[in-house]
């Protein structure tokens, strides 16, 4: 997943998402990932990650951290 932020779509539906592409993938070999500027990342986002095997990208966007300054509280904790 990658454009606009897919972080912060509600976490039921990207777990339904994710749980419908296993399903029409198969045994395919195959993996998840998500790049993401980290707004919207909340903890409970990481048990998705792991059921999941996402790997998940980001980048360091100066302006973006400072533009939304609570997503610092995440990182506090």
């Amino acid at each position: 997943m990658h454009g606009g932020e897919p972080l912060t779509m509600d976490i039921q539906f990207l777990r339904g998402m994710f749980e419908d592409l296993k399903s029409l993938l198969g045994e395919r070999l195959f993996g998840f990932s998500i790049q993401t500027s980290l707004v919207g990342f909340k903890p409970e986002l990481i048990d998705l990650l792991i059921d999941f095997r996402i790997h998940l990208g980001t980048s360091y966007d100066r302006f973006r951290f400072q533009k939304h300054k609570n997503l610092f509280q995440y990182w506090k904790e």
